[in-house]
């Protein structure tokens, strides 16, 4: 694994000391370890993202290598407990933003600030690319949490889409959020 070059994260510390997790990147080689983690986020969280378990149980090795190289991850003991993906855009115009999307902490390790290490981090990285002036993410309002730990890190509502993901024949919608940098 590869530690990211800005360092947030890891030395956060407590009243016990150092934080126990890293922020980095995982290689290839570890794919398996980010499906792992992504499925179990889709069936936990089913209602705070835009794919599916279903759809993505079905993808092969090639699909999750290629996708695990914008992933973030927080790592305790070596072994990932939240991720978080960042792409820069890479259209004539809107090749100024990134998009921040699959943001996960596993239960056990919420509340503990991982969650805001990722986001402070993937700020971080979006802040790296050429001409990116700002970031962009969508939340359901419902995950209050992750509204609260977004607005927290400097991202306003920019827009709702109402009725956006239907879950288990419920209807949610979703805010759009923007931080510029």
């Amino acid at each position: 694994m590869s530690r990211l070059s800005t360092g947030v994260g890891t030395g956060r510390r407590d009243r016990h000391g150092p934080a126990p997790w890293i922020i980095g990147r995982l290689p290839e080689s570890r794919w398996e370890d980010f499906r792992t983690l992504r499925l179990k986020a889709l069936q936990q969280d089913s209602k705070a993202f835009g794919s599916s378990y279903e759809e993505e149980v079905t993808y092969g090795k090639e699909t999750w290598i290629g996708r695990i190289e914008s992933v973030i991850f927080a790592l305790i003991d070596d072994r990932p407990v939240g991720m978080i993906s960042i792409i820069k855009r890479n259209r004539i115009k809107t090749g100024h933003a990134a998009d921040i999307f699959g943001m996960y902490v596993a239960p056990d390790y919420r509340g503990k600030g991982i969650g805001d290490d990722l986001v402070k981090n993937a700020i971080s990285v979006a802040s790296k690319f050429d001409g990116v002036i700002k970031v962009v993410l969508s939340v359901n309002p419902k995950q209050e949490a992750a509204l609260n730990l977004y607005r927290k890190n400097g991202f306003e509502v920019a827009g709702e889409f109402k009725k956006e993901l239907l879950v288990d024949g419920e209807y949610y919608d979703e805010f759009v959020m923007e931080r510029f940098l």
